[in-house]
């Protein structure tokens, strides 16, 4: 195995500043990871409880410049959990967020 494949079996990622891609929505962000780990199914349940988790739930449709800070914040949690690694590497989380939402991630 490859250093590309052990990175994209066992390693989820949230990086301090996004890294979301403007042109797609948020769960469009999720979802390429899913097509880039060759998840069998894009479009399966997998990506709602990273959702939940992100808060994102309704908003998951929109792109990364309508929503929030906050809500951004949400949209790399979930894109790091899709594909359920084993590992999540994260590079200051809760850096952007205010103390309130700190304590409720």
């Amino acid at each position: 195995m490859n250093l590309p494949d052990i990175r994209k079996k066992y390693f989820g990622f949230v990086f301090q500043a996004f890294n979301l891609f403007p042109s797609l929505t948020a769960i469009e962000n999720v979802e390429l990871v899913l097509r880039l780990k060759k998840t069998p199914n894009p479009l399966s349940g997998r990506r709602q409880p990273s959702f939940s988790k992100g808060r994102l739930g309704r908003r998951s449709v929109f792109y990364p410049s309508d929503l929030s800070g906050g809500e951004n914040s949400g949209s790399p949690f979930a894109r790091a959990l899709a594909g359920d690694p084993p590992i999540l590497l994260a590079d200051e989380p809760t850096a952007n967020l205010d103390s309130k939402t700190v304590w409720r991630c």
